[in-house]
Parts: C-alpha cells; sequence; structure tokens
C-alpha cells in the first residue's frame, strides 16, 4: 500500500503559505497634535507665540480735567524651538527582490508611523506633563476629579473649547464611575442621547472616547504613566507647535549595498503658551 502525503510533512512539495496583508504594528493612538495651536514654517528654527500682558482694569470715576496715569502695555512669548527627529533604514535588494509584499512601501509607511509617535510622546511629556498644577485622584479617576479640574479652568476664564487627553486606564476609570450612576443623565453619550455609559464608549478612530462635562476626550497609551498616569485637560490656546515639516518619507539609492535607505523624518517644536489654560489629570 502506498504511503499518503501530507501537508503536514516536512518535505519538497508543500511550503508555507504567507498572506500578503501585514497586521500593522500595535501602537497607541496618536491623538494630540491636532488639539494644539498650529504655526507653519517661517524661516527660523525659533517661532514666539506672542502673549499679549494684561493692563489690569480701567480707572474709574477720573476726576473731569485731570489727566489719566500712563498705563504700562506689556506682551510675552512662549518660544517653540523645532528640533529634526526621525528614524533611518536600508531595505537590500534581495529582500526587496524575493518579499511578497512592496517592501520599501511597507518600511516606508512603518517609519513614518515611528516619526508620528515621537510626535504624540514628545506632546505627552512636554505639554500635557508640562502644565504647573494638576488634579490629583486619590487612586483611580472620578467624575469628582474631572469636575474638578473643569472648575479650577474656568476659573481662568479660559477662551475655546476643552479638550481632554487621558490613558485608557483612565478612561476606563472614568467609565466605571459613570456607569449606573444617575450622573449619567447630564452628558451627552456615542452610543445614543441617554445611554448609561456617562458619554465615553470604545475609541474609534482617531482615539476619541466620548463627552464629558461638555470636555472632548482622547486616549491615548502614550500618555505618561511611569508611576501615576497623567493626562490633561486643555483648551487650544494654552499650547502650540511649530513645524517647519510634517512627517515625510525619502528614499535614496545605494548602489553598493546594493539596497534603497529609508528616511523618515520631521522637524518641529512645542511649547506651553498660557499654563494656566492646562491642567494635569493624574491618577495612580
Amino acid at each position: 500500500m502506498a504511503a499518503t502525503i501530507t501537508s503536514g510533512q516536512t518535505g519538497l512539495f508543500f511550503a508555507a503559505w504567507m498572506g500578503s496583508d501585514i497586521l500593522q504594528e500595535q501602537r497607541g493612538y496618536n491623538v494630540s497634535k491636532p488639539l494644539l495651536k498650529h504655526e507653519g514654517r517661517k524661516p527660523s528654527k525659533v517661532y514666539s507665540f506672542p502673549i499679549q500682558g494684561d493692563p489690569g482694569v480701567a480707572t474709574s470715576n477720573q476726576a473731569e480735567g485731570t489727566a489719566f496715569t500712563e498705563t504700562v502695555l506689556t506682551t510675552t512669548k512662549a518660544d517653540a524651538t523645532a528640533r529634526l527627529n526621525g528614524q533611518v533604514a536600508t531595505v537590500n535588494d534581495v529582500v526587496d527582490a524575493v518579499s511578497i509584499v512592496d517592501a520599501i512601501g511597507q518600511f516606508s509607511a512603518t517609519l513614518g508611523r515611528s516619526v508620528a509617535e515621537e510626535v504624540e510622546l514628545t506632546i505627552c511629556t512636554s505639554i500635557l506633563n508640562g502644565f504647573s498644577t494638576a488634579t490629583t485622584a486619590a487612586t483611580v479617576l472620578l467624575l469628582s476629579n474631572v469636575v474638578d479640574c473643569v472648575g479650577a479652568l474656568e476659573a481662568q476664564d479660559i477662551l475655546g473649547d476643552l479638550t481632554g487627553v487621558i490613558h485608557p486606564t483612565q478612561t476606563l476609570e472614568l467609565e466605571k464611575d459613570l456607569t449606573g450612576t444617575a450622573a449619567a443623565a447630564f452628558f451627552g453619550s456615542e452610543r445614543g442621547a441617554g445611554a448609561a455609559d456617562g458619554g465615553l464608549s470604545a475609541p474609534r478612530n482617531g482615539g476619541r472616547v466620548g463627552r464629558v462635562l461638555g470636555v472632548d476626550f482622547f486616549q491615548t497609551s502614550i500618555v505618561i504613566n511611569s508611576t501615576t498616569f497623567r493626562g490633561a485637560i486643555f483648551t487650544k490656546e494654552a499650547a502650540g507647535l511649530y513645524e517647519l515639516w510634517d512627517s515625510r518619507t525619502e528614499t535614496h539609492r545605494d548602489a553598493f549595498q546594493p539596497g534603497t535607505q529609508l528616511a523618515a523624518t520631521s522637524d518641529y517644536g512645542v511649547a506651553i503658551i498660557r499654563d494656566s489654560w492646562g491642567r494635569g489629570l493624574r491618577s495612580t
């Protein structure tokens, strides 16, 4: 009786087939950049976001025929210094020749996402973790902590809408606090008006998770979480981003390898413009 040859045998006739649809690498959401005040390229590495000083309240009940006292008007600035960031790799020609996908296109996109992730990390580190004041939860993030944070910001006569960026763990903490409570009736819901989730929902594209107390919340695992989770609530006027160029990927042939060099870069800087219009949101 002849032996049956099966696909499970180690042999010369069957090879593993790998799909050409590659699952993208796992990264945190990039959500923070559009939430900052943006300034495009100027002929300088440093851009100064101008800030008008407050001259105080005008004089009242001035006596007729008496000259007003001259008021000193001042301005300040917040400087954002653009710095070059990037990642470089080489795809040799042999790999490109035998790859079942467009290797150069695949790895170019991967490097581009690394550059975008670096921007998000910088914003989380320098801006979200850079505001000088923070509302700190005892253990987990609760609705009351968000109320305190929003109230403190509104007391600063903020301009513009508030947005929040938090860690996914903080999203879950807040959602647990809202679920099944009467407070849910006060919030619009991503799952439909009046739903018991209190306005938070599973993240869609872009990492937006919902609206609470008029604050649009976004989440990313890139939020600083070495010892505590440090998200923040802020207005667009609170922080700025100066960009010489956005993430871009370029190629260069190296005939001596032979291969194609890939370089993904960005050049930008960030700055806190008005510290009092942003507030950290911390939980352990």
